[in-house]
């Protein structure tokens, strides 16, 4: 079982060596800002995937009801900001 390319064995010596370095009060701390940093990007990546996949929804359906009509001049109008 690998997480990130990393082996049972030496996340066991990242471990120690970081208990080592940062100490028995230290670790548990850093541990815990790293999940909630892990927690955000998460979130974040999941709001980002949701705003895109929004905004290709929206296009789509833009695009299928421009069909057959006088499309225009588009350029202009994706340079546009929604409101």
């Amino acid at each position: 079982m690998d997480f990130f390319g990393v082996g049972p064995l030496e996340f066991l010596v990242i471990l120690v060596v970081a208990l080592l370095v940062l100490g028995p009060r230290q670790l548990p701390e850093l541990a815990f800002r790293l999940g909630s940093l892990l927690n955000q990007a998460r979130s974040s990546i999941a709001q980002a995937r949701e705003s895109v996949s929004l905004e290709v929804r929206d296009r789509a359906t833009a695009s299928r009801l421009n069909v057959g009509g006088d499309s225009g001049d588009t350029a202009d109008d994706d340079l546009q900001p929604r409101l």
